[in-house]
């Protein structure tokens, strides 16, 4: 879990490891060559380990939840699913990612159970679907993230 001041801008990098990186709050915009995506709490973020990238937070900052995809974690699962950039916002993998960011957050010292959060995460990217149209986010959904951001959290690895 990552928290991010407000308006900080990095400059583009590259991460070493494919990443899949949730808005827990807050807002942020993440840039790849002429792309930028807006995101908010509830979206969900594919990055490759060798795409360039920058972002922006936003105002009020924001808090993401990291995974690093280690090597070889999704051969068998997903692995064409982590191979290019994209956002998504809502929709079904909002709700697998909020399953597994409250798994990751209780399951402090579960090895097995982190990366079962982990590879249900995975696997959902890979379900057949059209997850660039999951844009709009449900009310329900919305008061989930909400109260998941007034939660106290535990310190995760």
């Amino acid at each position: 879990m990552t928290d991010y001041p407000s308006n900080v801008s990095m400059p583009e990098h590259v991460d070493v490891r494919s990443r899949i990186s949730v808005v827990i709050a807050g807002h942020l915009r993440e840039s790849v060559g002429g792309r930028d995506e807006h995101a908010a709490a509830g979206s969900l973020a594919i990055k490759p380990g060798h795409v360039a990238h920058r972002n922006l937070f936003g105002p009020g900052g924001a808090r993401l939840l990291s995974i690093e995809v280690p090597d070889g974690l999704a051969d068998d699962r997903g692995a064409d699913s982590l191979g290019c950039w994209r956002w998504s916002h809502g929709g079904r993998l909002a709700v697998v990612a909020i399953r597994s960011y409250l798994a990751l957050r209780n399951a402090v010292d579960d090895a097995i159970a982190k990366e079962d959060a982990v590879l249900e995460l995975i696997s959902a990217l890979s379900e057949p679907g059209d997850h660039a149209r999951e844009r709009h986010r449900p009310a329900w959904l919305q008061h989930v993230y909400e109260r998941m951001h007034d939660a106290p959290s535990k310190d995760m690895d």
